[in-house]
């Protein structure tokens, strides 16, 4: 009898351990994973990377700035709409998870999705229950296998020892290296440069409304230090003595928030500086536009590129815009959107659109 106790009891712990080994793949990206999660929307099985990444996508609102996306992975690419509900599901999610032939109908006729249908996911619904069951037989079996002995937990503690980090100490002014003293000596001439043309600006009769300037300059401004949106908001407020006022097209400051408008003043803050400094060959310092999701920083950066290249001559002829790969075509239905009727449209290429022996010329 004891040793029919011993039999089972072995064999359930080789049970536990195959179940520990076992190997369940993420739904949206298809990667193996042991890092088990439900999908947000559906009951099926998702690596922590792609339930986080769905629901950053879910968690926009504004639908002037959120963009078109797989409700299973979150990818914006070959998408097809549900008959009865206004979610979207791309094509890969379909065949890879469903079949072949469900994406091909889908493709062709339409369908109704998988969270009107749930029956489509009765699989993946019993892979999900599998993995999750598997989690906790592997946690209750960890948990008996420590009472083992001292010598085998000594073994576990020492085998998940991990190398601490090495912080790396501050390093002195006199330590750094010439360029990085350089930038900073450039970063102290613009804040000083900047500080000078606010307080030039202070003596003016009609200055800034702090609603809509992002500064330190005072209150009480008209639209003529400003600007407005039927004329275009004016990005160079503070600016060098005989320098025009550069202004944001018209068509596209009457669909500008506040907090965009400063955000675009920033920017050129930063880059242009001023018309003389770009003309005289000053690369400027560069930025971060550290808005949060869905505020339209995509919106302000199409903007400020349409004022510094076609509100006023810099000699600007061609940006590059690097992005995810999953927002690429995004970027390029959002130039299409935001064109103003003023100007001639920013002619938009993706490298993907050119050979690669062709690709070099798009660049320069």
């Amino acid at each position: 009898l004891d040793d029919a106790m011993l039999l089972d009891q072995r064999s359930s712990q080789e049970k536990c351990r195959e179940n520990m080994h076992a190997k369940f793949h993420c739904t949206a990206c298809s990667r193996v994973t042991d890092d088990l999660h439900q999908h947000p929307l559906l009951k099926v099985l998702v690596c922590g990377k792609c339930k986080s990444a769905v629901e950053t996508k879910m968690s926009v609102k504004d639908p002037d700035c959120s963009e078109c996306y797989c409700a299973w992975c979150g990818s914006s690419n070959d998408l097809i709409n549900c008959r009865s509900c206004r979610k979207l599901f791309c094509i890969s999610c379909v065949k890879r998870n469903i079949g072949v032939e469900c994406s091909s109908e889908a493709k062709l006729y339409g369908w109704k999705c998988c969270c009107c249908s749930p029956e489509l996911l009765q699989e993946l619904t019993m892979e999900l229950e599998k993995a999750f069951a598997s989690k906790e037989s592997t946690g209750s079996s960890s948990d008996s296998d420590s009472d083992d002995s001292d010598e085998d937990i000594g073994v576990s503690i020492s085998s998940k020892k991990t190398k601490s980090k090495k912080i790396r100490r501050i390093l002195d002014d006199t330590e750094l290296g010439e360029e990085t003293k350089r930038k900073i000596a450039m970063e102290k001439e613009r804040q000083e440069r900047l500080k000078s043309l606010k307080a030039q600006f202070s003596g003016m009769p009609m200055m800034v409304n702090s609603s809509t300037y992002n500064g330190s300059l005072p209150e009480g401004a008209s639209s003529e230090v400003l600007g407005d949106a039927s004329n275009g908001y004016i990005v160079n407020v503070v600016r060098e003595k005989g320098e025009d006022a550069v202004r944001i097209p018209p068509s596209i400051s009457s669909k500008l928030k506040t907090h965009q408008v400063a955000g675009i003043r920033f920017m050129w803050e930063n880059i242009i500086q001023s018309i003389r400094n770009v003309k005289a060959g000053d690369k400027g310092l560069g930025c971060i536009l550290a808005h949060t999701m869905g505020l339209g920083k995509t919106f302000q950066v199409i903007a400020f590129l349409y004022t510094a290249m076609r509100s006023v001559d810099l000699g600007l002829k061609t940006a590059l815009i690097v992005t995810p790969v999953n927002v690429l075509h995004n970027w390029r239905q959002e130039f299409k959107k935001w064109e103003p009727t003023e100007f001639k449209p920013l002619r938009v290429y993706m490298l993907e659109d050119r050979p690669r022996d062709q690709r070099a010329e798009l660049l320069a």
